[in-house]
């Protein structure tokens, strides 16, 4: 028969696999529970980035910091790039246009010259002379034609020009976070912050919540130590895409510009 000492022997090697596997499992599980996602960049663009809050609140702050300046300073140069090129497209659609626009009256009064000189003598009538929709286009429709898409390119520019603003109010705000003169914190979803910064050493998992979303702010400090808070999520309005409807009257169509919202 086997004594207690044989049978202690024998559970020593499976009592140190489950210990090990216990290790291992918790260490798994504390592990993705401590996952979450920051929002920063351009709204509808940038997807947001996973950060793992097992460390102290101060390193999280660092890494989301860096990778939060990097990022955006990045996204700025290539959307500065894009809409100085669709920005020059504009301006030549815009040039082609008003030169065509120029060109109208003088084909017209030229046209309107030939047909005086083949009539000869004979005087003008409107009624023995049937007015055809080409003669309409070349009077008055290619004239509502030309400033539906004049009004199109001018809406359409203003609204990158909208968008080159946020972009460099961006740029701005990436250049303070790596010159130090902002930091970063955290908001919830109710646009609450979090203020990490006063946390000292604790550990981002006892405040965080495991598989949150949250979105990364820049915090300035004025000359009063007032705080002041911007998210650094930033929304950009990209020109429609749709095919105009019909002129309309009074000049609305004048009026399709978009503006971005603060």
């Amino acid at each position: 028969m086997m004594g207690a000492s044989s049978y202690r022997r024998a559970e020593e090697p499976l009592q140190k696999h489950l210990n090990k596997s216990t290790v291992v499992a918790l260490m798994s599980s504390s592990t993705q529970a401590s996952f979450f996602w920051v929002k920063y960049g351009f709204d509808n663009i940038t997807p947001p980035k996973m950060y793992n809050a097992n460390v102290s609140c101060a390193i999280l702050r660092s890494f989301i910091k860096n990778s939060c300046a990097r990022d955006v300073e990045d996204l700025c140069k290539q959307k500065n790039i894009q809409l100085g090129i669709e920005l020059d497209a504009l301006h030549k659609s815009l040039q082609a246009i008003e030169a065509r626009s120029a060109a109208a009256p003088l084909g017209t009064s030229r046209s309107a010259a030939s047909a005086k000189s083949a009539t000869g003598s004979r005087p003008p009538s409107g009624a023995s002379r049937p007015v055809t929709p080409t003669m309409l286009a070349g009077s008055g429709g290619s004239a509502a034609q030309v400033e539906d898409e004049m009004a199109e390119i001018l809406a359409k520019k203003s609204d990158m020009e909208a968008q080159l603003e946020v972009v460099a109010e961006a740029s701005k705000l990436a250049k303070e976070l790596i010159a130090g003169t902002a930091s970063v914190d955290l908001a919830d979803d109710y646009g609450t912050r979090l203020k990490l910064d006063e946390t000292g050493e604790a550990r981002a998992n006892t405040i965080l919540k495991s598989r949150a979303h949250y979105t990364a702010v820049a915090v300035t400090v004025d000359e009063k130590g007032s705080p002041h808070v911007l998210p650094l999520v930033f929304k950009l309005h990209k020109p429609s895409t749709s095919t105009p409807p019909s002129r309309p009257s009074s000049g609305a169509a004048k009026s399709t510009g978009t503006t971005i919202p603060t």
